[in-house]
């Protein structure tokens, strides 16, 4: 998710309930606020994991509310969505 270089301003966050979503903080030296920095993977439609999805929409929701009073958050990922959809 980051640089090399910047791994040792990195601290993992402590593990997601849902194994397709991570959280990572970047305290970068001339950032005056932590970045939360988190992946996230939503099964298409049709997967077998799809009916899941809303379960980790909701911890997403949760840790984003929790994170933005600390610092700026920033979300990744592959959200399997369509043009179309």
């Amino acid at each position: 998710l980051v640089r090399r270089d910047w791994e040792s301003l990195v601290t993992e966050m402590e593990p997601c309930e849902h194994d397709c979503l991570h959280f990572i903080r970047l305290q970068a030296p001339s950032v005056p606020f932590a970045l939360y920095i988190g992946v996230a993977y939503l099964a298409p439609i049709g997967g077998s994991r799809y009916k899941e999805n809303s379960v980790l929409l909701d911890e997403l929701e949760d840790r984003i509310a929790r994170y933005s009073t600390q610092g700026a958050v920033i979300i990744v990922g592959d959200f399997n969505l369509h043009i179309g959809n």
